[in-house]
């Protein structure tokens, strides 16, 4: 074992089991030094998440995803509290994880060092994972550092408003806050920096901010037609409000452009689905699915359009031994319930129930599954006490707004959303009179008035769901 591992600008003494970094020095519990050494044995490249608990615990040893899960945890807290912002710890969905030491590749006093940051942050956002990109962050810091860049400042903007959805609740502020400042860096360099303006609208969550966001996100879209951030997410609000079909049109012309764009991939199966085109939805899903298997949105997305579309054994292979373990642990049983309402009796529909909605209340992300379960059990008062708990916190128990250390990592699912309102799961819910006092519960009935923006399904040539 090295008596220091040297890790850019980080030491790690295996021995005395320790980091030391700018910001001081953080202890680690033997097996969080353990699993920096066996990522750090082999930087920048994978290390699978079956080597690594062959080489952390003994065959006896009774140990579960979890365990390795929080290992990780502790060790990126860690990182971050001795300031290893050159260190990152990438998580390869359902594969294992990477110890990521970013370089720029010809380093960042070369002239086309901004272009190489911007080319990879750009990215990071086609792929948008649900997790910080501690290490595209750091190499975008190191460079901004020595070359004052406007655009450079917005993509790194965009990094760290990606990064407060999701960072562990102790983060979450300072990526806040490191957006705020970088994005008003970048447009007191330049006032028309799109990705510096759309990242100051989007850092906060949508929920409740559908009226001011629809503005701003409008206005930044039509300084730049073709850019294709704020049009992601003025499709995002379409769809968050029941213009689902405004929201298809959007996505698919940015898919249009982009067809490997991840995002794009798994947001245009939800509208194929959600306007009755289950055809276009099985291509959509099935082509991202191939390009992307490890991707918890387009992951996600295939299974429950599985499940609605009848196809409960090619979702239950989601499920099998063999295939990617991309959800985690903590959400399977709900996952699993589900699939046996397809084709299941009585029995089936009240046992899936009662779990929907009991595991509703662990989170968002079971929350949003819970809502699709009730919907396969056509639970129309278990769906609306599940809404009331998510949306309005209300009941014996409310929905959490901060997720825990366990909670399933899936796009979107960290925050409130009412997307999952307007798709087929929640049709019998939105035929019911319950549905329009939701709706000016929690503001969306304020904001389709003050904006004489109509949802789809109230308007009279909305067309029926197959």
């Amino acid at each position: 074992m090295d008596d220091v591992i040297h890790l850019a600008g980080v030491e790690a003494h295996p021995v005395e089991r320790r980091l030391v970094g700018s910001r001081g020095t953080a202890p680690l519990q033997p097996l969080v030094m353990a699993l920096l050494c066996e990522l750090a044995r082999t930087p920048n490249q994978l290390v699978t998440r079956r080597s690594l608990f062959d080489r952390l615990w003994s065959p006896a040893a009774t140990v579960s995803d979890d365990n390795l899960n929080r290992l990780v945890t502790a060790l990126r807290r860690a990182l971050d509290q001795v300031g290893g912002e050159g260190v990152g710890i990438e998580t390869v969905p359902a594969a294992g994880y990477v110890l990521r030491i970013a370089e720029s590749k010809h380093g960042s006093d070369a002239p086309d060092a901004v272009a190489d940051a911007i080319e990879v942050a750009r990215n990071s956002w086609r792929m948008s994972l649900p997790q910080p990109d501690r290490a595209t962050i750091a190499l975008c810091e190191r460079v901004a550092a020595k070359r004052t860049d406007a655009a450079l400042l917005g993509h790194l903007a965009i990094l760290h408003r990606h990064a407060a959805e999701y960072a562990a609740p102790d983060f979450v502020s300072l990526h806040v806050a490191a957006c705020d400042q970088t994005a008003r860096r970048a447009l007191a360099l330049d006032p028309a920096q799109i990705e510096a303006a759309t990242a100051l609208v989007s850092v906060a969550p949508l929920y409740g901010r559908w009226r001011a966001a629809d503005t701003q996100l409008r206005a930044i879209a039509a300084a730049d037609p073709g850019h294709p951030l704020p049009a992601s997410d003025l499709a995002v609000l379409e769809m968050a409000t029941g213009q689902i079909r405004a929201a298809k049109a959007r996505r698919d012309a940015l898919l249009a452009r982009d067809p490997l764009c991840a995002v794009h991939a798994y947001k245009t199966v939800y509208q194929h689905w959600s306007t009755g085109d289950i055809a276009g939805m099985d291509h959509a899903a099935d082509r991202a699915i191939q390009l992307y298997p490890d991707h918890p949105a387009i992951w996600t997305a295939r299974f429950w359009t599985l499940l609605y579309t009848g196809k409960g054994g090619a979702a239950r292979a989601m499920l099998s031994p063999g295939a990617p373990d991309v959800i985690g642990a903590a959400i399977r049983p709900l996952l699993e319930a589900a699939v046996d309402l397809v084709g299941g009796d009585r029995g089936a529909r009240e046992r899936a129930t009662a779990l929907a909605l009991k595991m509703a209340a662990a989170g968002p992300a079971f929350a949003v599954a819970a809502m699709f379960v009730l919907g396969l059990a056509q639970s129309v008062d278990g769906a609306f006490a599940v809404a009331q708990a998510y949306f309005l916190r209300e009941g014996d128990s409310p929905v959490p707004l901060a997720p825990s250390a366990d909670h399933p990592r899936l796009n979107e699912q960290h925050r409130r959303l009412t997307q999952v309102l307007f798709t087929p799961a929640c049709e019998a819910m939105r035929a019911d009179p319950r549905f329009a006092d939701l709706c000016r519960s929690i503001g969306l009935a304020d904001y389709w008035e003050a904006t004489g923006r109509t949802p789809d399904y109230l308007k009279a040539d909305d067309p029926p769901l197959p």
